[in-house]
């Protein structure tokens, strides 16, 4: 029996698919109350919270293309496309390096 057909396996797969769906629709209600709230409010801070939201809808989109596939490869590249939405980069030294992986960020490099 190999891994690929490993039935406790697939069942775990099976729930990590379900829970990250659930999670991703969550967002996606998330962000339509947060825009009209935002407007409603004229809030920056609201809109902000909102602009987080879309993050974490790419992450989990992420995580849902990293589970149907399989491939050490592709899990390297979903966290690496995961660490970069958040704002963090390997290349940048790790995950205290901030936004220093997206942009170049003379002022946090200042405040840190």
């Amino acid at each position: 029996m190999t891994v690929a057909d490993d039935p406790a396996r697939a069942a775990l797969l099976r729930r990590g698919l379900a829970l990250e769906y659930a999670t991703l629709g969550w967002n996606i209600a998330g962000i339509i109350v947060l825009a009209f709230a935002a407007v409603a409010a004229r809030s920056v801070a609201l809109a902000g919270f909102g602009l987080d939201s879309l993050i974490e809808i790419g992450a989990s989109t992420v995580v849902i293309w990293e589970l149907s596939g399989t491939g050490e490869q592709r899990q390297r590249l979903g966290l690496r496309l995961i660490g970069y939405a958040s704002g963090k980069s390997d290349k940048a030294g790790g995950p205290e390096a901030g936004c220093h992986g997206l942009l170049p960020c003379p002022m946090a490099c200042w405040m840190s």
